[in-house]
């Protein structure tokens, strides 16, 4: 079950993986990228999966409504800054 709990772990868990990836100190060196779909519960989720990245010292851009293909285009590109995506 993906509880509001559950999203904001796997936020600080994401954030931590992709700054141990990176070599970052975690103080905001590296940023994701959180998307969600339309469904009603989304929002919620995306809000505590942002909040567990910010804590865990990463910079977060909420994207809002993202398919899979956008999120990875917010990774892929330089100029769009994002580390990795959620």
């Amino acid at each position: 079950l993906l509880t509001p709990t559950a999203a904001y772990c796997l936020g600080y868990s994401f954030a931590r993986m992709v700054q141990q990836s990176k070599g970052s100190s975690g103080d905001g060196d590296v940023t994701v990228c959180v998307g969600r779909d339309p469904r009603t519960h989304g929002k919620v989720l995306s809000e505590y999966v942002c909040m567990g990245a910010h804590t865990a010292g990463a910079s977060v851009i909420d994207v809002g409504y993202a398919s899979t293909p956008a999120m990875f285009e917010f990774c892929r590109y330089q100029n769009l800054a994002c580390d990795g995506g959620v």
